[in-house]
């Protein structure tokens, strides 16, 4: 499956509030600020630019969840800034590691840095299908 990257600017924080267990006690539920059909991970990555033959699985390691989509102010917000991102249906592991290699190379291709070691993961429901985002910060 070939991906395409697009560069995205993120014009403000979206804020997301965390459950360790991706539970959602039956009070916070009733709460309407918590949109539960959004879910976001945290992968770190241990490929640079100098790694030239990457193995797929060391695009993301160390997956951690961050929380559900909130309106309100979160646990973690994904940061006002300029980013690579992949969207595509039908979320898996396989298809992340694809996505988060054709973001890399797309970076390596234009030359752009990348602003850390972390790439994010949305999972989502729109139009009553799941996709997914896989974002990285670059240096504007």
């Amino acid at each position: 499956m070939a991906f395409l990257v697009r560069k995205l600017h993120l014009l403000e924080d979206l804020y997301y509030f965390c459950d360790a267990d991706e539970s959602i006690s039956e009070d916070l539920e009733k709460n309407s600020t918590i949109d539960r059909s959004e879910k976001l991970y945290v992968y770190k990555t241990t490929v640079d630019k100098k790694n030239l033959e990457p193995k797929p699985e060391d695009f993301l390691r160390e997956k951690k969840f961050l929380g559900y989509r909130t309106f309100d102010t979160g646990d973690f917000s994904l940061a006002k800034a300029s980013y690579f991102f992949v969207q595509a249906q039908e979320p898996n592991e396989t298809a992340f590691q694809k996505a988060a290699e054709a973001i890399y190379l797309e970076a390596l291709w234009q030359n752009i840095r990348f602003v850390d070691d972390l790439f994010y993961l949305r999972i989502l429901e729109e139009d009553g299908k799941m996709l997914f985002q896989i974002l990285r910060a670059i240096e504007k």
